[in-house]
Formats: C-alpha cells, sequence, structure tokens
C-alpha cells in the first residue's frame, strides 16, 4: 500500500485529470452565462436621473445665491466638476448629445473662477443653467427605451 500512496496509479491520474476538465469546463460555462445575464444590465446603466445631476444642480443654485464671491467660486467649481462626471456618465450611455451640452455646461461654468464681481459670476452660471437643463434632457430621451 505504501508503494500505491507514492507512486499514484495511472487510472487515479487519469481520474483527477478528468475531474480537473470537468471543473475546468463548468467554470467556464458558467462564466459565460454570468457574462450574457450581466452584459444587458451593464448596458442598461443609463441612468435618467444620475444622483451627479441633483448636486450638479445644487451647487449652480447655490453658486448664484451665495453672498461671497470666493464661496460662490467654490461652489462653481464644485458644480463644473459634477458637470464633467455627468459628460462621462452620458458617455458611457453612448449620449453624444448629451455629452457635448454637458461638456459646454461645465466649460461656461469653468469661467466662473475668472469672475471678478457676483454680478460676473451670476451672469456666467444663469447662463451655464439652461445648458444644463437641456443636458439632462437628451440623458431623459437617451435612456428611454
Amino acid at each position: 500500500m505504501d508503494i500505491q500512496r507514492q507512486y499514484p496509479s495511472r487510472d487515479s491520474k487519469m481520474a483527477s485529470q478528468r475531474l480537473t476538465l470537468r471543473q475546468n469546463l463548468i467554470r467556464a460555462v458558467l462564466g459565460a452565462v454570468l457574462c450574457a445575464v450581466t452584459a444587458p444590465a451593464l448596458a442598461q446603466r443609463c441612468d435618467a436621473r444620475p444622483p451627479q445631476s441633483q448636486f450638479a444642480r445644487e451647487d449652480l443654485r447655490r453658486a448664484v445665491s451665495e453672498g461671497d464671491l470666493a464661496t460662490a467660486q467654490d461652489y462653481a467649481d464644485r458644480a463644473r466638476r459634477g458637470l464633467d462626471q455627468l459628460a462621462g456618465v452620458a458617455t458611457r450611455c453612448g449620449c453624444a448629445a448629451a455629452q457635448a451640452k454637458f461638456e459646454a455646461a461645465s466649460t461656461q461654468v469653468r469661467h466662473a473662477r475668472d469672475a471678478e464681481s457676483r454680478r460676473e459670476l451670476r451672469d456666467v452660471i444663469t447662463t451655464a443653467v439652461p445648458m444644463f437643463d437641456d443636458a439632462i434632457m437628451e440623458l431623459r430621451n437617451c435612456a428611454k427605451p
């Protein structure tokens, strides 16, 4: 018996190889099934109301209403980063029109950091808000089945 433990028989090697092949085949099939099931779910990640949109909208509103120029510029910068994230969301959704509009709004808001007065900053942000609204509408249109 000691000799069989040290030198397993050819049959036991083949049995373990068959088991390994079977396990690999099962893993491959399960992996393929998992990919087939999750691919449509990942492709439909185009949310009509991504959470970033609410944050960006709130930051735009705060930038317009803030009394201190430096604080308003901070809110505008937050809104710009949110708009950049939303452009990325639109890109992943395959919605080029929404992406372009988010990028245009982001570019407009970027000018807020150069504003020298509250009035100038408000004008910049007020111009960007309709662009943002149009981009959200485009994203909603892309999200429709």
